[in-house]
């Protein structure tokens, strides 16, 4: 008998565990993957949400981007600062797809 343990098998996951609708990273499905990532020290204060396009799966809002960088163990800025918009880039990953990413600076 499989136990979660054993993992869902599906490739192109962020978790062996879990899949990514049903984790907080889709909102449980409601958007497409988002991926947080900060800067390195000594650079610009800045935040970068990587969002993969799956098929299937509606784009994100600026305030589903805002709510998973706000989650802990997403969280990578300090946290009374400011989220600022700047910019959003479409791009292709060679073997992996599509993304857009989103940043911001705080």
């Amino acid at each position: 008998m499989a136990t979660i343990l054993d993992g869902h098998g599906v490739p192109g996951q962020l978790n062996v565990l879990y899949l990514d609708v049903d984790s907080d990273v889709t909102n449980y499905g409601r958007h497409n993957r988002l991926v947080v990532f900060g800067s390195l020290p000594g650079e610009p204060r800045k935040l970068t949400i990587r969002e993969d396009i799956r098929d299937g799966l509606p784009m994100s809002t600026d305030s589903d981007r805002r709510r998973v960088a706000n989650r802990p163990g997403h969280r990578l800025h300090p946290k009374h600062s400011r989220l600022t918009y700047v910019e959003s880039v479409p791009y292709d990953i060679p073997g992996f797809g599509s993304a857009i990413e989103h940043t911001y600076t705080y």
